[in-house]
């Protein structure tokens, strides 16, 4: 009888023996799981200061350790800080050293110490000395271009700005009326660096010529311009 039963629980042993020894390490932490989010540098900004302020946050409960890199297109380090963030907003100042021509670098944001095989950002820059910065405050609209005709309930505008903290993107008419107008605050840390923007205007019914004007917060000056046509069967 007794043999009977050895028998009948072997099974039962093995399989017990089996869930226990999956061949598999047994995590000793649990996965990342922080939603971390970064709100600045902007990608395509041009960086002509001898630092980068990055600034973002942490979603959650939990304060993470972050790594922020600044490697160029060969993989090579040219900065990087580790920080302890805690939930809500954080920021860091992070030299770099850079001098030369412009060049393509990703700022890279990541967990600390974690093997995720992803990054919480990679945000493309753009480095260079800033003896190739030209002077003064100046901006470009990048779209739309000159000559262009659109239409629809609204008009994308983008383009970059350099040397002011503020603008004030404007749509006028044939008469020179303003249509349209928005302000934007760049919310970057240093003016000499050019800043990428984008807004939306709205015709509000108007058909013909008209101007998209990127004026200076500072003085009222016009920093970039271009003509369009507004055409509510375009688009």
């Amino acid at each position: 009888m007794l043999r009977n039963m050895l028998i009948l629980l072997l099974p039962v042993l093995l399989a017990a023996c089996a869930a226990g020894d999956s061949g598999q390490p047994t995590p000793t932490t649990a996965p990342f799981t922080s939603d971390v989010t970064v709100v600045q540098p902007q990608a395509g900004t041009v960086i002509y200061a001898e630092a980068v302020r990055v600034s973002g946050t942490v979603n959650g409960e939990a304060a993470q350790t972050l790594r922020i890199v600044l490697v160029d297109a060969d993989a090579e380090i040219l900065a990087s800080s580790i920080l302890d963030a805690a939930p809500g907003e954080w920021s860091v100042e992070l030299p770099h050293g850079y001098q030369g021509e412009p060049a393509a670098i990703d700022l890279l944001v990541q967990p600390n110490g974690e093997d995720t095989g992803a990054d919480y950002a990679r945000i493309p820059l753009t480095f260079a000395d800033i003896t190739h910065r030209p002077d003064g405050a100046f901006a470009s609209i990048r779209f739309p271009s000159e000559g262009d005709a659109l239409g629809g309930d609204t008009v994308l505008v983008e383009g970059s700005v350099s040397g002011v903290r503020a603008i004030t993107v404007t749509l006028l008419d044939a008469n020179d009326e303003i249509i349209d107008a928005r302000e934007i605050d760049l919310s970057h840390e240093f003016a000499v660096d050019e800043v990428p923007w984008q807004v939306e205007l709205s015709p509000g019914g108007y058909a013909g010529a008209a101007r998209v004007e990127v004026l200076s917060n500072d003085d009222g000056s016009v920093l970039a311009a271009v003509t369009v046509t507004l055409d509510l069967a375009a688009g």
